[in-house]
């Protein structure tokens, strides 16, 4: 059986030989003998094991505030993950993709800024988000957050799938996702579509031209996923 406490403690060893000019082992070798069959393995189970030693600060805030709290936790540097029940109609707007604000603003549905690159999210009552916030050292892309989403999901229900940074059901994105580093740190945002939305994205979006079908979690509730997301991050 592999030993991840172990490796790692060989991985610093051999750093602190290289820092001084000598190489007595190969460290492919090493972790071999560790029970690892290769550098790509170790090197993920430890990104695992870092993580799974996290302690989180837990926020749980409203659609309004969520993205504020987000980056509080980025910009001090500390390790939390922020919950976001949704209970109204409302829109995370990205930078660089239009949509309907004033459709928006006749409709009193509010416009809640990501100050991200990327398209616009429209919520309502019965949707979830959440936020992670972690050292940059361990995580510090949002693939690692969308495989362990998927396989949460792939738990649940059939027909899960990661693509680009979207989580998709049957074909149809059901979640979309953005990030943020610095400071050493990464903040990954996750926002998960459990009802049909479909009418007002079209006229909030015009998604008759986007490349990707959208669609809802139908699968599950979104307080079974939240449980599952919570026991994975240990913060029950």
């Amino acid at each position: 059986m592999a030993d991840i406490v172990k490796a790692i403690e060989k991985e610093r060893e051999y750093l602190s030989y290289r820092m001084k000019g000598e190489e007595p082992y190969h460290l492919v070798d090493a972790i071999k003998e560790l029970g690892f069959e290769s550098l790509d393995e170790y090197f993920n189970a430890k990104r695992d094991y870092e993580f799974s030693q996290i302690q989180f600060e837990v926020v749980e805030t409203s659609p309004s505030d969520c993205i504020s709290e987000g980056l509080r936790l980025l910009d001090n540097e500390i390790t939390g993950a922020v919950i976001v029940e949704c209970d109204h109609t409302f829109v995370f707007s990205g930078d660089t993709k239009p949509f309907d604000e004033e459709y928006c603003n006749t409709n009193d549905i509010p416009i809640y800024p990501l100050y991200t690159r990327g398209g616009t999210m429209v919520n309502s009552t019965g949707d979830f988000a959440f936020g992670v916030c972690v050292p940059a050292s361990v995580v510090s892309k949002p693939q690692y957050f969308l495989r362990k989403i998927a396989a949460l999901l792939s738990e649940l229900m059939p027909n899960i799938a990661v693509e680009d940074n979207d989580i998709m059901l049957n074909g149809c994105k059901v979640c979309g996702t953005t990030g943020y580093t610095r400071n050493g740190m990464y903040l990954f945002i996750a926002d998960f579509s459990f009802s049909d939305k479909s009418e007002l994205i079209e006229k909030i979006c015009s998604v008759s031209n986007s490349i990707k079908p959208v669609s809802y979690i139908n699968g599950t509730s979104a307080s079974v996923f939240k449980g599952e997301l919570k026991k994975w991050l240990k913060i029950l």
